[in-house]
């Protein structure tokens, strides 16, 4: 009968726990009902370390609104945030926020989706908005 070497037995433990926490998974799809009683499912909602240091909050919502209508998908993208806001605000470390809104997907064989994203930086007096200067 053959055993498997104990150098083996390591590799495969070692690649399983690299593999274990090397990502964090998102949580499953959920409903959130934004302040104008509008409703998004939030497909993906994760903390990720960035290159330049700190870490950010990454949350992508499935919309029901039409991307040709630009200031309806803006104003829609801000709601999610005041209304996910709550997850970032609770570690003091995280400095971004990446916000994307996704259309339904269309097409049957492939599929494409629309995707409108905004990125805030946590600002020096505490709040939330685009880069300014660098």
């Amino acid at each position: 009968m053959m055993r498997p070497s104990p150098r083996l037995s390591l590799v495969v433990v070692l690649v399983a726990a690299l593999a274990a926490t090397s990502c964090k998974r998102s949580q499953p799809p959920q409903v959130k009902k934004l302040p104008s009683g509008r409703e998004v499912t939030i497909t993906e909602l994760k903390l990720g370390h960035l290159e330049g240091g700190g870490k950010g909050i990454f949350i992508v919502y499935e919309s029901q609104l039409s991307f040709e209508d630009e200031r309806a998908v803006s104003g829609e993208l801000m709601e999610v945030w005041e209304a996910m806001k709550g997850n970032a605000l609770r570690d003091p470390d995280i400095r971004y926020a990446s916000i994307t809104a996704q259309s339904k997907p269309a097409g049957f064989v492939i599929s494409s989706r629309d995707t409108v994203e905004v990125i805030l930086h946590k600002q020096k007096d505490g709040g939330w908005g685009p880069r300014r200067g660098s």
